[in-house]
């Protein structure tokens, strides 16, 4: 088990070298953790359904610090090949947050199939096939995974 060690005025560059893949990063969690990881020094591949939220939050981080990709996770194709570019671009992977997520509403008699089904493969699939396509990154690196989960999903 590793400890991370800080001393005054460095924890800043707790993550300088590293980068980190977050699925569902244009608001909440994922945005807030990108930022964080941003000011410990790190570089972030930004991966989520809404463009402009996905553009701000690059602008906000800076083009050197950040880059984004429009993927559903849903779609293992395009997720395999986003997180291969961020990859690419930023040269290494070596955290990932599997945080995209998705609830519905209403009792099991009011969700239709097709809601229930969606919630499953964004909650279940999305972790999955973002484990998947990251994993031979994050052996290169000896990274790390974290999967965020939330009871309303």
């Amino acid at each position: 088990m590793s400890h991370v060690k800080t001393t005054s005025g460095s924890s800043k560059k707790r993550f300088k070298g590293k980068v980190a893949i977050l699925t569902g990063a244009a608001r909440g969690i994922g945005a807030q953790v990108a930022r964080d990881y941003v000011a410990e020094g790190g570089k972030v591949a930004l991966i989520g359904l809404e463009p402009e939220l996905l553009a701000d939050l690059t602008r906000e981080l800076g083009p050197s610090a950040a880059a984004w990709w429009d993927v559903d996770v849903r779609d293992g194709e395009a997720l395999k090949h986003a997180i291969d570019a961020a990859a690419t671009h930023f040269g290494r992977i070596d955290h990932v947050l599997a945080n995209a997520g998705i609830a519905s509403y209403g009792t099991v008699r009011q969700l239709d199939d097709a809601a229930f089904d969606r919630v499953i493969d964004v909650n279940l699939g999305g972790v999955f096939r973002t484990m998947k396509y990251s994993a031979p990154h994050l052996e290169k690196s000896r990274g790390y995974l974290l999967a965020v989960s939330s009871m309303a999903a």
